[in-house]
């Protein structure tokens, strides 16, 4: 089933900024592109890109959260590897 993309597009100069929500996800995209790219050709990019995003966020949603790893000789210090953070204590 195909999914619903709403296309938000505005032109400054000789540039079009467009905007891509997923209507299910709420998941939103932006880019730029050429005034004079096709409207087919951005409607493709867009879906594209939400794809993309849409692939990365269920890779990250499906991943096991990382365990915590015992530190010392008591092991009751507990440091948990953060992706965006580093180490957490």
């Amino acid at each position: 089933m195909p999914r619903e993309v709403l296309l938000e597009m505005e032109r400054h100069g000789r540039v079009m900024l467009v905007r891509a929500i997923d209507t299910e996800s709420l998941l939103e995209v932006s880019f730029q592109a050429p005034v004079a790219t096709p409207h087919g050709d951005i409607e493709r990019l867009a879906l594209a890109k939400i794809a993309f995003r849409l692939s990365k966020e269920n890779e990250r949603n499906t991943k096991a959260p990382a365990k915590a790893t015992p530190t010392g000789s008591s092991g009751s210090n507990l440091v948990q590897a953060n992706a965006r953070r580093g180490l957490v204590a």
